[in-house]
């Protein structure tokens, strides 16, 4: 699983304007993060992706997207994998 999981975060990073991802589990527990991202960012965003889900029952996977002045962050959760990715804003 670790090879699958490295293999992804690859594949992340690779993409135009990507700063940064990170990857936990359904306990909020960091499996995998970038140089630049802070692992113990990994609980607080797997409990913003729970929270969001409950907002819309219809949608249990919800794509959360917050903006800043230079950046972006995507979360989604995907099984029992939530994803995190940062992109810098053009």
């Amino acid at each position: 699983m670790e090879a699958n999981l490295e293999a992804e975060l690859y594949e992340i990073m690779k993409t135009d304007g990507v700063t940064g991802a990170i990857l936990s589990d359904e306990h909020g527990l960091c499996l995998l993060a970038s140089p630049d991202v802070k692992p113990e960012m990994a609980g607080i965003l797997s409990a913003i992706v729970q929270h969001a889900s409950m907002i819309d029952n219809r949608n249990e996977n919800p794509v959360i997207n917050f903006e800043g002045d230079s950046r972006q962050c995507l979360i989604k959760k995907e099984g029992s994998v939530t994803t995190a990715i940062f992109k810098k804003i053009s």
